[in-house]
């Protein structure tokens, strides 16, 4: 299950990518344009990562707080 967490992110973060490039590019004559919008991508896909991320440490640490190691039962 993790690993296909990590493929989808991982064609999301080059969707982005692509998508920002290839509006760059459209703009072409703004050269400045095309490396804010690369610049502007990679920081929005950074932020979803770091989203994606502590979203499965907490999930991670509720399930390992609702589990009681010496009788091996859920707590909840």
């Amino acid at each position: 299950m993790e690993r296909q967490d990590n493929l989808l992110i991982l064609v999301i973060l080059l969707f982005i990518v692509l998508f920002a490039f290839a509006f760059g590019y459209l703009l072409y004559t703004f050269k400045i344009f095309r490396i804010v919008v690369g610049i502007l991508a990679l920081l929005f896909s950074v932020f979803i990562l770091i989203n994606l991320y502590t979203e499965r440490r907490k999930q991670w640490w509720e399930k390992t707080m609702l589990h009681d190691k010496r009788t091996g039962k859920n707590l909840k």
